[in-house]
């Protein structure tokens, strides 16, 4: 079965003030990356509602609130039979495609690097998020990995991250 990676604390790190200042240096090696089996029926879940769901980004990204920040959008970048699901940062929308900067530099592939330009489809994103008021919007794929953490994993993510689940 075909394995694919995502990063888990990519896009979630970028709503901190380094975020803010456009991300001046790529994830760590720290950064938690979790195989996720492609054919994992929640994860496949998630990727189906974040892109039935992406007007509700778009037109939030068109028209931010002031409590509105850190716009990502998720793409999986492909090479061979490796694939990674990473997100995208600095992201605007020209009425068919986002474009952005690649948030970290990728662990399975070789042919996309930190701060690269990349350009997706609303169709083929991966996942959307904001942060609304200190709360995750969107995030479908970080809600099912956060889901599947144990209680004191959970308790240390949510301490490096600047949003809260509803």
């Amino acid at each position: 079965m075909k394995i694919f990676k995502a990063v888990l604390l990519i896009a979630l790190m970028a709503g901190t003030p380094l975020f803010f200042t456009s991300c001046s240096k790529p994830a760590s090696s720290d950064d938690p990356v979790v195989d996720v089996d492609s054919s994992d029926k929640e994860m496949n879940g998630a990727i189906d509602q974040s892109r039935k769901s992406v007007q509700q980004f778009i037109a939030a990204l068109q028209s931010p609130t002031a409590s509105q920040s850190a716009f990502s959008v998720k793409k999986r970048f492909d090479q061979g039979k490796k694939g990674e699901h990473i997100w995208l940062t600095d992201v605007t929308f020209d009425g068919k495609n986002f474009h952005g900067k690649v948030g970290n530099d990728p662990e399975e592939v070789n042919n996309v690097k930190f701060g690269d330009d990349a350009v997706v489809g609303q169709d083929e994103i991966s996942d959307w998020m904001f942060i609304d008021n200190g709360k995750l919007v969107g995030g479908y794929t970080l809600r099912v990995l956060y889901s599947r953490m144990k209680p004191q994993e959970q308790k240390d993510f949510l301490k490096d991250v600047p949003f809260t689940f509803e």
